[in-house]
């Protein structure tokens, strides 16, 4: 968090690069346990989409297509109102991974073109991916762990009446919090929308081949999720099914691997190689235990889930709570509160989602920084009232007998 002294500013992957070696030569961590914790589906996903962005980047066709949704913006305000509930939107289809990285170039544009604050655009990004993927099961790789290990039936159908009410609260709440923070530096200068040309006509066309696969991909996972929810069409595949066409003109565009965010990615190896470490010491596993801390109740699963995942990440806290949720035959609802809160963990502390850390090194790659502290302020209380309208709507549920809590 800091990492900036003086005129020096350490870039966030190579602390987290450098803490997973040291693991390895303190030994807390072998070699070869140290590769094999790394989770090559979620490199190459990221790598694919990396790749897939930059394409839609440097043709011109993420300007161009975003026209076409923000042209009627008015206002300042009236373009935050609309980014938050596309980031939301495009986040429970394709994955909050998914919308910061095209996201974040777009955020960019818009403030420098409007004469908008980056940071707020940025933030508003930042939460509102995390708030908007909360209530999809294919909203974030947690919330898919929870949908298919817990063998419920109608996913979808579940996510949405547990968690889409409050999901759409939120996402309004954030967009006053952020009205209210910046009121200051939100000019009233009606916005003048020009469409923006295509840069490369050739590669745009093959990134409109690329979004229909990426579109129809989850749509069929969707179908797939509500036939059999035991059958699954691993994101990773989708992901590689979008990037073909993409393919088909790199050899002209070699220069797209170049550009793309190698940071990222080496950050991730070296959060996976950590967590392993952690996990290793028993010492989260050991706390549980002695602590006797019940997660039967909804309140304490909530509580621990956005404590733990500050200090594991919110997939591996999933995967730590998911065996327990098990043993102790938990109902949906406990189920429904896990997701909620190890997603929304994420608005708590910058680290404590992956997409926050993709948004930072998209955003340092366009020269522009994204204040950890100012993060954490602005989360912290948005997070918890987020945290409080969902158990509040879990409790209306309760009363007109919809759940049990």
């Amino acid at each position: 968090i800091i990492r900036k002294i003086g005129h020096i500013n350490i870039p966030i992957w190579s602390i987290m690069l450098l803490s997973a070696i040291l693991c390895i030569l303190s030994g807390s961590i072998s070699f070869n346990e140290a590769m094999k914790s790394i989770d090559i589906d979620v490199i190459i996903f990221l790598f694919c989409m990396f790749l897939i962005a930059e394409s839609f980047q440097t043709s011109g066709y993420l300007y161009h297509g975003a026209h076409k949704i923000f042209s009627n913006t008015t206002s300042a305000r009236h373009l935050i109102l609309v980014l938050i509930f596309f980031s939301a939107a495009v986040s429970g289809l394709l994955m909050n991974d998914t919308m910061v990285i095209i996201g974040t170039p777009l955020v960019i544009y818009f403030a420098r073109k409007h004469k908008i604050n980056v940071q707020l655009l940025l933030l508003t990004l930042m939460y509102s991916v995390t708030i908007g993927s909360v209530f999809s099961p294919i909203g974030n790789p947690q919330n898919l762990l929870i949908a298919i290990n817990s063998k419920m039936n109608s996913p979808f159908l579940i996510f949405f009446i547990y968690l889409l009410p409050p999901t759409i609260i939120n996402l309004f709440i954030l967009y006053f919090f952020m009205i209210v923070i910046y009121k200051r530096e939100i000019h009233s200068i009606p916005l003048i929308h020009e469409k923006e040309e295509l840069e490369d006509p050739s590669l745009a066309k093959l990134c409109r081949i690329s979004l229909i696969i990426l579109l129809f991909s989850v749509f069929l996972k969707i179908i797939i999720i509500f036939i059999n929810p035991d059958i699954n069409l691993p994101l990773t595949y989708i992901a590689i099914a979008g990037l073909i066409p993409i393919l088909f003109g790199l050899p002209k565009r070699i220069y797209l691997l170049k550009k793309i965010d190698w940071g990222t990615l080496l950050f991730f190896v070296g959060m996976f190689i950590l967590m392993k470490s952690i996990w290793n010491t028993n010492f989260i596993q050991n706390y549980m235990i002695k602590s006797n801390i019940k997660l039967s109740s909804i309140p304490v699963l909530m509580s621990m889930s956005v404590v733990f995942s500050q200090i594991l990440s919110n997939v591996p806290l999933v995967a730590l709570f998911m065996p327990l949720l098990k043993v102790a035959n938990a109902s949906i609802a406990q189920y429904m509160a896990l997701a909620a809160a190890s997603t929304l963990a994420g608005n708590f502390l910058i680290l404590g989602a992956a997409s926050n850390v993709i948004a930072i090194q998209n955003a340092e790659k366009l020269n522009e920084k994204i204040p950890s502290v100012k993060f954490t302020l602005i989360g912290i209380p948005l997070g918890l009232i987020n945290l409080l309208i969902v158990y509040i709507w879990f409790v209306f549920l309760d009363l007109i007998k919809i759940i049990k809590i």
